[in-house]
């Protein structure tokens, strides 16, 4: 997805904690992760087997950011499924929708705060711009 180096750059810049919390299998997580060079950047990996419930239950974001010990308020997500859109909402946390496998109307409907297209979006970078200022923002994907 285009952008995505970029983004993991600048969250790694910024010493931000990350999740990925998936339903994948754990076979195709172990496989996609390191293929798309994404190997150092999450703190956790948490999937929806880790979980009594899954998505579209909070219960994977909150795995997530009690493994990260961080506050919802203080965390967000990048979300491509309408369940994990509603999941992140139902944790508390601002979700930003990716509308790359669902249409935009969708994502939003299900909660999102604003959806992008990919991690070049301008509406993304002006966000991230604003959150730099604040040193407690945690992500949790």
């Amino acid at each position: 997805m285009n952008g995505l180096h970029k983004l993991c750059k600048w969250v790694e810049e910024q010493g931000l904690r990350r999740a990925a919390v998936t339903s994948a299998p754990r076979s195709n997580v172990e496989l996609l992760i390191p293929t798309i060079g994404l190997s150092d950047i999450f703190d956790t990996i948490v999937l929806g087997d880790d979980c009594e419930r899954v998505k579209p239950f909070p219960d994977p974001y909150l795995k997530a950011l009690q493994a990260l010990q961080v506050s919802h308020n203080h965390a967000f997500v990048f979300e491509d499924s309408v369940s994990g859109t509603k999941a992140g909402v139902a944790a508390g946390m601002p979700v930003m929708g990716l509308a790359k496998r669902k249409p935009e109307k969708l994502l939003t409907a299900a909660g999102a705060s604003f959806v992008i297209h990919d991690f070049e979006d301008p509406k993304l970078w002006s966000l991230l711009e604003e959150l730099q200022c604040n040193p407690e923002v945690t992500t949790a994907s």
